[in-house]
């Protein structure tokens, strides 16, 4: 085996290996790429992969980012693109951990004082990989989904294209949009240009429970799609009351079903409870490189381009 840099020549590789590796147990979701290099997009990165014999068996990405903390620029290096081809997911390969020290060797040449990833929370293997060499569990994030099947999409006058910076939200990535509709705070990525999220297993009481709210109809156009679905994210950073959430969350619904869009993804930071038919935890992992920096990682705000 050995381990090299990808190239643009390992894009088709490289997808079908992530869009054979499901994340999870209970809810299993994989990802159809366009390009699998599409994060260079947003920001500089490395992907690293192990290769058996010509074949990609393996890969992990690396992006280096910049945040704000209090007017000061910090790095970050943000870990993606963790694939194990399934049979080789249970042996223990050398190369699997010299990939993983190369990561973090590279985080410390760019200057980055910390590191993080996001792991499914029914995701056991890569847990147990992210536990095993501390990575601590810096805070859960629900993502709440909602089919968009709209029989009559209504016309939103409200304009959400305000900037604005939320009190109390100090680590905001460099090139962070924060915009205001109604009174709630919130950042948003349309993903349905890089990439469509399939779901290979769900319990059938979620399917049940849609059918039973949306009606058959909308249930075979959901699986005539064969399940790849594209999607735009919301995360809610800041609202008045739990009645403004549950607008917003209407008035998106509508919004992105005139995108195009049939899937809409909520990230909620409030302190507000909103519920989904469809819904997943994930762990985001933090690991820190300069111990003497202290920084209000409760504060931070996710920057959607990494999810």
């Amino acid at each position: 085996m050995e381990i090299r840099i990808a190239g643009p020549e390992d894009n088709q590789a490289l997808l079908d290996l992530e869009s054979s590796s499901s994340q999870g147990e209970g809810i299993q979701i994989s990802y159809d790429k366009k390009d699998f290099f599409y994060h260079d997009r947003f920001f500089p990165s490395t992907v690293f992969i192990v290769e058996d014999k010509g074949r990609i068996v393996g890969s992990v990405g690396l992006g280096i980012k910049k945040y704000i903390s209090n007017g000061i620029t910090i790095t970050g290096a943000y870990v993606h693109s963790l694939r194990i081809l399934s049979e080789y997911q249970k042996r223990p390969i050398r190369e699997f951990v010299e990939v993983y020290r190369a990561v973090m060797q590279k985080m410390k040449d760019e200057g980055a004082a910390f590191g993080y990833g996001f792991i499914k929370k029914d995701n056991k293997d890569a847990n147990i990989f992210a536990m095993k060499r501390k990575y601590s569990v810096y805070s859960d994030f629900r993502v709440h989904i909602y089919p968009l099947f709209i029989k009559s999409p209504k016309e939103i006058a409200n304009n959400p294209d305000i900037l604005r910076k939320v009190n109390g939200m100090e680590i905001l990535p460099e090139d962070a949009q924060i915009h205001e509709l109604n009174g709630v705070a919130y950042t948003e990525m349309d993903l349905s240009p890089y990439y469509r999220v399939r779901i290979d297993k769900a319990p059938g009481y979620l399917i049940e429970a849609v059918r039973f709210t949306l009606g058959k109809e909308p249930i075979r156009r959901w699986e005539a799609n064969d399940r790849k679905l594209n999607y735009r994210l919301v995360q809610i950073l800041n609202a008045p009351t739990k009645r403004a959430v549950k607008d917003f969350i209407k008035d998106q619904k509508h919004i992105s079903f005139n995108m195009g869009i049939n899937l809409l993804a909520v990230i909620n930071r409030t302190s507000h409870k909103i519920t989904s038919l469809l819904k997943y935890d994930s762990n985001m992992y933090l690991h820190f490189y300069d111990q003497s920096s202290h920084f209000a990682f409760e504060n931070m705000v996710l920057d959607l381009h990494d999810m």
